[in-house]
């Protein structure tokens, strides 16, 4: 009896161990406070930051998309690609997008030119900037054979424009208005553009890891080799070492760029070579708009007060009042980047190339061609660089 006795006990005991040590496992771990973890995030989300910054890239992309509606007007491309061709291609879901009469077209892009000026000054700032988004993607929707990545990238800015009231402070709406005037903005306005402007150069860094640019520096050693006639550097695109060589520069230039960007000690220089890297782009390849548009991007990665730190003397004219700062917008505070790049299985027949971020592989005039390079020539297509 005794020794059943002893053994009881002892199992009791045993028992008594094990959930102890249970019950400890099922604690929560020392030194970790989410509570106080999440309130440091939404601290730092929304702290205060100067508005000069975002005012600047307000005026500069309304800008920019007026010069793109304007300059789609002089080189003729209205004729050429909304009038002329009998058939359009449409994107999945939008075949009921129809392309306006040649009158109509040049009344919308005349349209959009004016709605880039009004954002860039900022009147009536909520209701144009929409507009501007729904015009700019109106052109993008009309033929799937006419996209090009920057123009995908402005719609996807111009989304953000509505979301974002970069109208508040720098624009004709707090003349107007001066009550509505504000000096600072919540810093997730500056981090959501910086994601979305690094978003860009990742997957053109992802797009290159392959061994047709990395090992065989295709297509690159292509383009490189027809401009060999080019004064200075001609002599050296006849050699595939320059082109493999270029290939792995730009491989790592794409995958790290923002990171020299986002760090200070680096900024200045990182930003110098941003725009060399896009000055040479724009020489050695017809791709319109695109290195301007990525070279004033990368502003947003500066301190948000860097436009008074370069132009500090005409700034401190302006009368900017303080102002508290307004408790978000429910729909605003939990609005999150619903456009992450769509990264389609691109390959050499094009197929699923739409909305991604592969770099150039063809180039098209979106016109019938049948002699097996553009428009029956050996030239690149006018149209392609629009």
């Amino acid at each position: 009896m005794i020794k059943w006795t002893t053994k009881a006990a002892a199992l009791a005991m045993d028992n008594d161990v094990v959930a102890a040590q249970a019950g400890a496992s099922c604690q929560p771990v020392a030194g970790v406070d989410w509570a106080a973890w999440r309130k440091g995030v939404m601290r730092a989300l929304m702290r205060p930051t100067d508005v000069a910054a975002l005012v600047v890239f307000r005026i500069v992309f309304g800008l920019l998309v007026s010069v793109s509606a304007v300059r789609f007007i002089a080189y003729g491309w209205v004729e050429r690609f909304f009038v002329q061709p009998r058939y359009m291609f449409k994107y999945w879901g939008f075949s009921w997008v129809r392309v306006w009469p040649a009158w109509g077209m040049y009344v919308h892009l005349g349209v959009l030119a004016v709605l880039g000026l009004c954002v860039a000054v900022g009147y009536r700032y909520r209701l144009t900037a929409l507009l501007l988004w729904l015009c700019f993607g109106y052109l993008q929707l009309i033929d799937a054979s006419l996209y090009l990545n920057h123009y995908y990238f402005i719609v996807l800015l111009a989304a953000l424009l509505v979301i974002l009231p970069l109208g508040s402070a720098g624009s004709l709406d707090v003349r107007r208005n001066p009550s509505a005037r504000v000096r600072h903005f919540p810093a997730w306005y500056t981090y959501l553009l910086r994601f979305q402007v690094g978003l860009v150069y990742f997957y053109a860094g992802v797009a290159k890891f392959g061994s047709d640019w990395l090992v065989h520096a295709q297509p690159l050693n292509i383009w490189l080799t027809s401009h060999a006639d080019m004064p200075l550097l001609g002599g050296l695109f006849e050699h595939w070492w320059v082109a493999l060589l270029m290939s792995w520069a730009g491989f790592v230039y794409d995958l790290t760029i923002v990171v020299w960007l986002s760090w200070r000690r680096t900024r200045a220089l990182a930003y110098a070579l941003v725009l060399a890297f896009h000055l040479l782009t724009h020489i050695l390849f017809n791709i319109g708009m695109f290195p301007l548009i990525m070279s004033a991007c990368a502003l947003v990665f500066f301190s948000p007060r860097w436009p008074r730190r370069w132009f500090g003397r005409w700034l401190a004219k302006a009368d900017v009042r303080d102002r508290a700062l307004p408790p978000p917008r429910s729909s605003t505070t939990r609005a999150a980047p619903p456009f992450l790049a769509d990264r389609c299985g691109v390959n050499w027949r094009s197929v699923c190339w739409a909305c991604g971020w592969w770099r150039k592989h063809s180039s098209h005039c979106g016109t019938s061609c049948t002699r097996g390079t553009c428009c029956g020539t050996s030239r690149v297509c006018a149209g392609h660089g629009k």
